[in-house]
């Protein structure tokens, strides 16, 4: 899988650079389908390395009973949306979701 951030693409999670400093570090939320969350985590892994924070784990959302305002608080919190785009992802109405919460702030 490819992802696009800083202008740049990038395959798997190699390589990322922030922007930020150690002092102001970006913080990002991931958006993905359950069928990437592999992706996900190596790409999470890239952006910790790179000086990004992220503000949502996946394993922190799955199974809460109000998941939606827990999703909507933490991409509200977050300064950049990252999506990963892949078949799955593109028809989960999950991911559309998150994409609209995004739109609103």
């Amino acid at each position: 899988m490819s992802f696009y951030i800083a202008g740049r693409w990038h395959q798997g999670a190699a390589h990322v650079q922030a922007t930020g400093t150690a002092s102001r570090r970006l913080r990002v939320f991931i958006s993905c389908s359950r069928d990437d969350f592999d992706f996900a985590d190596q790409l999470e892994k890239a952006l910790l390395y790179g000086g990004f924070s992220i503000t949502a784990g996946r394993d922190k959302i799955l199974g809460l009973d109000d998941w939606e305002r827990r999703l909507g608080l933490l991409i509200e919190e977050s300064e950049a949306v990252v999506c990963v785009v892949s078949s799955s992802s593109a028809t989960s109405e999950i991911c559309r979701w998150e994409l609209e919460e995004a739109a609103l702030w």
